[in-house]
This record gives C-alpha cells, structure tokens and sequence, in this order.
C-alpha cells in the first residue's frame, strides 16, 4: 500500500537528495504557489530583477474613463507659501491631477445600481460608480465580497 506524502516531507533534502540551494528554490517555488494571488500577476522571467515582482491585474474594471461631473483638479502650490514667494526651488509648471470625490455618508446606504467599477490612482481601493433611483449619480469605495 502506498503512503501519500506530504509537502513537508517531499520537499526535505533528506527524502529528495537535494542540495541546499536545490532545496531553497524548491521552498520559494511551493511558496510562490501557495502565495499565488487573482489581484496579482507574475511576470514572465527575462533578467533577474524582473523575478519576483508582479503587477495588478486589472479584469474587474468596467471602464478606464472617469465620469466627468465627479471630477475635480488638484490644487497644487508650486513650492509657494501663503504669501506667495518661493520656498522650495524646481516646483511647478506640472499636468494638473485630477481627482474623483467619493462619499462615505448615509446616501451610500440605500438603494442604487453599480453602473462601473474604476481604477483611482489616489488610492488602494477600488471605486464603484453608483445611479440612484433619483438620477444622482456618486463614487462609493468598492465593498468586499
């Protein structure tokens, strides 16, 4: 009769006959594996700096375009205080970033329809664009299923 192994016990040198450095990249492959997340991609190994770094994936996002009336600009000083001189040297000239207001209030609470879930380079969290029944349309943080 044949005994199932577990990870443990095949992955030890003394059953494998592995070298130390065998062993190690056979630990930080099960890991690897183990670790393997959706929100993360693995990229392919071409040079040695690219083999442990990932990038987001991006299949939950509905679409790449803000909606417009939500938007608002960034305001940005320049490296200028209140009296208007210059305090830090080679500030400003710079794109204006755009910024998207979502709302954390009681109008969250009720009813309405996701109509798009959208990537926000300001934060972590995914933001979900909600239409009321009333036709208001607002940016909530996306809930966790």
């Amino acid at each position: 009769m044949l005994k199932l192994l577990t990870r443990d016990e095949i992955s030890s040198s003394k059953l494998l006959g592995l070298r130390r450095s065998e062993e190690r990249a056979a630990n930080r492959k099960i890991r690897r594996l183990q670790d393997k997340d959706d929100a993360n991609q693995d990229i392919q190994t071409v040079t040695p700096t690219l083999r442990f770094q990932t990038s987001l994936v991006n299949d939950d996002l509905t679409t790449d375009k803000p909606h417009k009336p939500l938007l608002t600009t960034r305001k940005r000083t320049g490296g200028r205080r209140n009296s208007g001189d210059l305090t830090i040297r080679h500030q400003g000239g710079a794109t204006s970033r755009s910024c998207v207001s979502s709302t954390s209030s009681e109008r969250s609470l009720s009813a309405g329809r996701v109509a798009t879930i959208e990537y926000d380079p300001n934060r972590s969290a995914r933001i979900a664009l909600v239409h009321y029944a009333d036709g208001e349309k607002r940016y909530i943080l996306q809930p966790v299923d």
